[in-house]
């Protein structure tokens, strides 16, 4: 599968791939955006768990609805992970996106969080939480003796 072309649908990137061989054409996510989703939903998805695990939830069915919510919202992430498996990619062709569709900045950090690969894109949200927590920590002690 080699790149085509990308389009923008709103909320993120769709690499349209085609296979030089059969023809075939597929709709790919990028893998950093994938990753990123994954990680903003593991850290949602612990908040709940926590807040259960500390009130000694014994319950069986808050827990299956908490597991079953849990696969619903683990499944985007994970399709696309395995479509990527699915379908290698195998050839480079350089691509850009057009200048006039990312004019908006918060499409253009998408765009650079896609462009990641998917360790990169996973650590991103992570590494946003952490620094805005510790920029909020030290004008905390600063400002507050």
């Amino acid at each position: 599968m080699t790149p085509d072309k990308i389009e923008w649908d709103g909320m993120g990137n769709k690499w349209n791939y085609s296979c030089p061989a059969c023809h075939h054409n597929q709709s790919i996510e990028p893998v950093g955006g994938a990753a990123s989703l994954l990680a903003m939903i593991l850290i949602v998805m612990a908040i709940p768990a926590a807040m259960m695990i500390d009130g000694f939830v014994r319950d069986w069915i808050s827990w299956a609805i908490f597991f079953a919510i849990a696969v619903f919202f683990l499944w985007f992430p994970v399709s696309t992970v395995i479509t990527h498996w699915r379908y290698p990619v195998t050839g480079e062709v350089e691509l850009k996106i057009e200048t006039d569709v990312l004019k908006d900045p918060i499409q253009k950090g998408i765009a650079k969080t896609e462009s990641v690969g998917f360790w990169k894109g996973f650590f991103s949200p992570i590494l946003l939480i952490i620094t805005v927590l510790g920029i909020a920590s030290v004008i905390g002690f600063v400002f507050n003796p």
